[in-house]
């Protein structure tokens, strides 16, 4: 894994730019590494007067999810020396490269400008991303995930952590082409007893070249407001590749 730090462009050559304090590599997540997964991710954040890194996203994907969401946990964890202009600390978005690669150990290269550098992503497609006026399969999330749960068109295609108190499940739907996120957690000891905290958000192609997406949280609105606002801006800069056709589909 090869990992490098960027300034954005908004940096000025008399400031110096934020840089690595303390920082601890991502872990190869077990399953990309058994499935050979490479790549490159760039992922953005803000590194903030005292240090800290907030508001991660992707701007260049690896292509992968795992690595993806791997090097923005390990990118928000790290603490900064944050960018200096006349004496003063301030906040900065600074762009971190990382390079998933089987074969290398991971290196940390000096921060340096990139207010040239392309941000060539997933979304290369061309859709845009809008919210779905058609209601989910359910009145409130629990309904929706317990209708996934039950409807056998439905496939479990993975389960990873998102952060350290969520995971996140993703589930197709190929005869209508859907894909839903399913995100459980036990933030903030919210309704435990219920189940914790819950989020489904449903993503849709349209003939317009428009991702449809539509959502439903069931928890505190701190918490439905951050995973909506994370997952939809990661969707935007990365939209999935169009869904397999159904095996019925495949004969015509």
């Amino acid at each position: 894994m090869l990992i490098m730090l960027f300034a954005s462009a908004s940096a000025r050559a008399e400031c110096s730019h934020a840089s690595y304090e303390a920082l601890r590599p991502p872990k190869y997540p077990a399953a990309a590494a058994a499935a050979h997964m490479e790549g490159r991710v760039l992922v953005s954040i803000i590194v903030h007067a005292d240090g800290r890194a907030t508001d991660a996203s992707v701007r260049e994907s690896s292509g992968h999810d795992e690595l993806d969401f791997a090097a923005m946990d390990a990118v928000s964890s790290w603490r900064y020396t944050p960018r200096t202009c006349d004496g003063k600390t301030m906040a900065e978005e600074v762009w971190v490269p990382i390079e998933f690669d089987l074969g290398r150990s991971p290196t940390v290269d000096a921060p340096r400008d990139a207010g040239g550098s392309p941000s060539t992503t997933r979304g290369a497609r061309g859709y845009s991303l809008e919210r779905d006026e058609t209601p989910l399969p359910g009145v409130t999330a629990r309904a929706t995930l317990q209708s996934l749960r039950q409807d056998a068109g439905v496939e479990r295609a993975f389960t990873r952590m998102f952060d350290l108190e969520t995971t996140k499940t993703v589930y197709l739907l190929r005869r209508t082409r859907e894909m839903y996120e399913v995100f459980e957690s036990t933030e903030g000891n919210w309704s435990v007893a219920n189940g914790g905290s819950l989020f489904v958000l449903r993503l849709r192609d349209s003939e317009t070249h428009t991702l449809l997406y539509r959502v439903a949280c069931e928890g505190s609105s701190v918490w439905c407001e951050y995973v909506e606002r994370r997952e939809v801006d990661f969707l935007a800069r990365n939209p999935p590749p169009p869904m397999p056709p159904a095996p019925d589909e495949d004969a015509h």
